[in-house]
């Protein structure tokens, strides 16, 4: 978490620096909005953005902060997803006994399958090689000392360019929580089907114990009391991106005055390092932390059930 936010603007575009600077125009309108919220007089917005020596400075305790939250949100993320690996292995490759009675169908296949590629693709697209430099090449910038060379696009094109980047941004975000909304029931399904596998392996295995048959017992309690806690976890990654994501989204569909706003801004520059990079690390989190769980299932090495 601490490598990813630390990483180049040039790499991964977070504006984190772009967030210190405007850190104290963003407070300065918060105050003034309070004072008229108080009825009282206010001196107006008088703060200046920070100059780029100071906002790199200034970055780090954002960064620091980020790697943190980042940490505590994929220590909540690995029970989850652990629990959906499970379900996962169980659902798309059924026992050959249960052919036919455990397991998706097609369609619950397609959306488990769905639902760990799109949050890869949703991850992805905040590398700049993978939509950035595609979308917006950074040759075609219009900077300053070239702003007349061929080819170079002028600030009104750019800008949409840019626009464009943070759309495809925010609705792969957007996808990859209605890909892992539709893939919930079927998850769940696959939850709840491994009570039937702890049956199954007591019902035709070799041990008929009382230690054994109590074990079962307790297996199926715990999956008749936890279906709930399961639910919750198969849909609650996909609630937090929606909430991540829909913020970005309504920032472009805001209308012009709001964006020639300079507190408006201010305030979208210091929200946007926490949005754009919870969005990704939830879903590379999520990612990452099924594949961990998925070779652990496969290999043997984590129970199935």
């Amino acid at each position: 978490a601490l490598a990813l936010a630390a990483a180049p603007e040039r790499l991964l575009g977070f504006g984190v620096e772009r967030a210190a600077a405007a850190a104290p125009v963003a407070f300065e309108c918060l105050a003034a909005r309070m004072h008229a919220l108080a009825g009282e007089e206010s001196g107006g917005v008088v703060a200046e953005a920070l100059d780029a020596d100071a906002a790199a400075e200034a970055a780090a305790p954002l960064r620091m902060a980020l790697a943190m939250c980042g940490a505590l949100a994929c220590g909540v993320c690995v029970p989850a997803a652990a629990r959906w690996a499970r379900a996962y292995a169980l659902a798309t490759q059924p026992p050959h006994w249960a052919d036919g009675f455990v397991g998706a169908g097609a369609m619950g296949r397609t959306a488990m399958h769905a639902a760990f590629v799109v949050p890869m693709l949703a991850a992805l697209v905040w590398v700049a090689p993978a939509a950035r430099d595609v979308i917006a090449p950074p040759e075609l910038a219009p900077y300053e000392a070239f702003a007349d060379a061929p080819g170079r696009l002028s600030e009104s094109e750019w800008e949409l360019r840019l626009r464009l980047v943070r759309w495809v941004q925010a609705s792969a975000a957007l996808l990859a929580a209605l890909a892992r909304l539709f893939a919930a029931r079927p998850a769940l399904q696959g939850f709840l089907d491994s009570a039937l596998v702890r049956w199954y392996a007591y019902r035709h295995g070799g041990d008929h114990s009382a230690r054994a048959r109590a074990t079962v017992r307790l297996g199926l309690e715990q999956v008749n009391l936890l279906a709930n806690k399961a639910a919750l976890q198969f849909v609650a990654p996909a609630v937090i991106s929606v909430g991540l994501a829909a913020p970005l989204v309504l920032w472009e569909l805001a209308p012009p005055r709001v964006h020639d706003d300079a507190c408006a801004n201010a305030a979208f520059a210091l929200a946007m390092p926490a949005l754009s990079f919870g969005t990704m690390w939830v879903n590379l989190s999520w990612v990452v932390s099924v594949l961990v769980a998925l070779f652990a299932t496969r290999s043997g090495l984590m129970g199935s059930s």
